[in-house]
């Protein structure tokens, strides 16, 4: 993958392939945008580009990586000894600031192989306080030959005087309708699993990525004939994953969908907005079972039992009475 496979960043790749041109690169970026909106990925390919053996050009300049020579190679495989990735690890699940100390050191050193030596460090709010305070000595006179990128989605959880040492790189989601055409056309979805995955990706595409790969439309539909349509009874909890805290809140997150689209559909709002299109004959007959009244309710039970597990309230306490919740609302 190179640039031109970058879609829906053009603003940020072509401030990079113009800055490299122009050599005018700063010495420290920070890329700072949600989750899935491709700044891993704009961070290796810039990489890539930096120590790339055959540059594709235009003219006198240079547009793209080739893609295909050993440093290119290397750089996609994680093991380009002068592409540096650090992440959080250990129990903690913080960067420490051994890590920091070594890359440090690696940034004294000329590169091995390339022309640059790039250190990428990924989720940069989570560094620890020690690893901040340590990076703040790095970030003040690296070597000419060193790039520092740093990839956040919490600008919060940074300190303000290493934003300040940082050029700002943002990232922003895609429209829903770009996305479509992105799943559709590159990676060849069918038509009711793009208007899913758009849906639930809320403009990230390399989070619609990890839920098809994820079978995410097929465990949706589970959990929703599970719950909703296995009668008039009370479900069971073993229909959610409740050891795993995020896949619940992705369940979670499916069933909250499934009554906000029966209650759009209630209320005569246009269908673009149903997100379950690939169940509108189950929406249909779903809505005679419930009030507008019993649905704000049902969502608000939902709504309410994520919100108790995001703060570590029994999971198995929090489902039950959402399930019965759900349960007595049926007619």
């Amino acid at each position: 993958m190179a640039f031109k496979d970058i879609k829906g960043q053009d603003r940020a790749v072509e401030f990079f392939r113009n800055s490299v041109n122009r050599e005018r690169l700063a010495h420290a970026y920070l890329f700072l945008g949600p989750e899935g909106v491709g700044k891993t990925l704009l961070a290796k390919n810039l990489a890539k580009f930096l120590n790339c053996e055959s540059p594709v050009k235009d003219g006198a300049l240079l547009i793209d990586c080739c893609d295909s020579c050993i440093s290119c190679r290397k750089t996609d495989g994680f093991n380009h000894p002068d592409v540096r990735w650090i992440e959080r690890e250990g129990e903690a699940r913080r960067i420490s600031i051994d890590e920091i100390r070594l890359m440090q050191r690696e940034m004294s050193m000329k590169a091995y192989e390339g022309k640059s030596k790039v250190f990428i460090i990924l989720d940069a709010h989570n560094m620890s306080e020690e690893a901040a305070n340590s990076l703040l000595k790095a970030l003040e006179e690296p070597p000419p030959h060193c790039l520092i990128i740093l990839t956040s989605a919490d600008i919060s959880g940074l300190l303000p005087t290493i934003i300040s040492r940082c050029q700002i790189i943002k990232f922003y989601p895609l429209e829903r309708e770009r996305l479509k055409e992105i799943l559709a056309h590159r990676y060849r979805i069918s038509s009711d699993e793009v208007h899913f995955l758009s849906a639930q990706a809320e403009g990230r595409i390399g989070r619609a990525l990890s839920l098809k790969d994820g079978d995410a439309l097929s465990k949706k539909n589970r959990l929703i004939e599970q719950v909703c349509q296995s009668g008039r009874g009370l479900a069971s909890i073993n229909v959610f994953n409740i050891k795993d805290k995020k896949e619940l809140a992705e369940q979670l997150g499916y069933l909250l969908n499934w009554f906000r689209d029966i209650l759009i559909f209630k209320t005569g709002l246009p269908a673009s907005n149903i997100i379950n299109a690939d169940r509108i004959e189950g929406i249909k007959s779903q809505a005679g079972l419930f009030s507008l009244e019993e649905l704000e309710q049902i969502i608000d039970k939902i709504d309410q039992a994520h919100r108790l597990i995001e703060q570590s309230v029994n999971r198995k306490l929090a489902l039950e009475v959402m399930l019965r919740g759900i349960a007595g609302c049926k007619k």
